[in-house]
């Protein structure tokens, strides 16, 4: 009789492998933890919208600064799961949860397709504390925004364009921020020729989801929701200058800020979307959308005008995407930050709840956010001084091929 040959597990068993410790873990720790601030947040924000509706609670208050979906989602969990500690806490932490695991079965199919990420890769950035802290203990929708950035920016690589447009708009119905990539993917498929269905698609989720705010209460919701800066002073060039000790520049909020402190977050902002929107037609030819996708992410953490720890999720996959060591020492640098300043917040292990009042835990391990800013800088002024010097290809260059190897 031949003897039995041993076989080695698949690259794609330590991916699954990977993802089902990681949600089992995420999954234990939104059933037994209450999470931050922000919980507790949605909890009255959900109450709020099932006694008085959604355009009262954007009339009512500017820390109401959500998409209509996510005020419907926190509505949803406070309803079903109740005014209770961890019935509300767990729903509104559930669809992040599961984003993940979409998330990282697309990085795994796009890998198999492209080449990067690798299998490794993939099966890390599921282990990675960020996407634990996010999604299983923090209690808020930044992974779901992340798991439809990642479906469009892959379906514009396929040449997708209808879905891209839809997967862009279900993540700008998730967070305003989703727009980002809006460019970068127009353009792309600007050049391929099929940018009417990516507009069609994208234009009309967002419609349809923002439809009933801009129609009950337009300037609230364009004012708290659409016009949010984020939190001066929290993260890069806000920080530093809140660092200087000038009282001009002290106060650290999104709220009641002094005039020269919005002046600079507007102006910061300008520079994001004018470096996003000239690496988007300077790389619209680009054979791979998600290269420059991370540059993108890169430019906008560079010179964000606010920030918050779970906002590092963000650029994650991107990153993954576009250069797979060179994102370990951001991705780590970041999880160290996070992991520190979460373990601040909820007073030291185990954590059941975070408060980030008085934002001193924010601060806790903030030099390696700093370094994590510093290559964030560095990668996106690289990109765009990359893109400055890169030659445009040939007009006519057969995209699709790629899609159909």
């Amino acid at each position: 009789m031949p003897e039995a040959r041993g076989t080695s597990p698949t690259p794609a068993f330590w991916v699954v492998l990977a993802i089902s410790v990681a949600t089992l873990a995420k999954l234990y720790c939104a059933g037994t933890t209450i999470g931050t601030d922000d919980v507790i947040l949605y909890r009255i924000f959900g109450r709020i919208i099932t006694e008085s509706g959604l355009p009262y609670l954007y009339r009512l208050s500017p820390e109401f600064n959500h998409t209509p979906l996510v005020g419907l989602w926190a509505a949803f969990a406070y309803q079903v799961g109740g005014d209770t500690v961890f019935g509300q806490p767990f729903l509104l932490r559930l669809p992040g949860i599961v984003a993940d695991v979409v998330t990282i079965g697309a990085l795994y199919r796009l890998g198999t397709k492209r080449g990067t990420p690798t299998p490794l890769a993939t099966a890390l950035f599921a282990l990675c504390p960020l996407s634990f802290i996010v999604s299983g203990f923090h209690g808020n929708v930044d992974s779901v925004m992340v798991m439809f950035l990642v479906l469009a920016t892959a379906a514009c690589w396929r040449s997708d364009a209808l879905w891209c447009g839809i997967w862009l708009g279900m993540a700008a119905n998730i967070k305003v921020v989703g727009l980002l990539l809006a460019p970068l993917l127009f353009f792309h498929l600007v050049h391929r020729g099929t940018w009417r269905a990516f507009a069609a698609g994208s234009i009309g989720t967002v419609l349809i989801g923002w439809a009933y705010p801009l129609l009950a209460c337009p300037v609230p919701f364009l004012t708290h929701v659409v016009g949010y800066n984020s939190f001066w002073g929290l993260w890069g060039v806000t920080y530093w200058l809140s660092q200087t000790g000038l009282p001009a520049f002290r106060s650290i909020n999104h709220t009641d800020l002094a005039p020269i402190q919005q002046h600079i977050m507007t102006a910061l902002k300008f520079l994001v979307i004018g470096g996003v929107l000239l690496i988007a037609w300077l790389r619209r030819r680009d054979r791979d959308v998600l290269v420059p996708a991370a540059g993108v992410w890169a430019w906008f953490f560079a010179f964000a005008p606010g920030g918050a720890a779970h906002y590092y999720i963000w650029p994650a996959p991107f990153l993954v995407c576009s250069a797979p060591r060179a994102s370990l020492l951001v991705i780590a640098s970041l999880s160290i930050s996070q992991v520190m300043s979460y373990n601040a917040a909820a007073g030291g292990l185990p954590w059941m709840r975070a408060s980030h009042k008085g934002f001193a835990p924010f601060f806790v391990g903030h030099g390696w956010a700093d370094l994590a800013w510093g290559a964030f800088v560095v990668w996106g002024v690289f990109e765009m001084a990359r893109s400055l010097r890169r030659p445009p290809r040939p007009r006519g260059e057969p995209f699709a091929a790629r899609a159909a190897e």
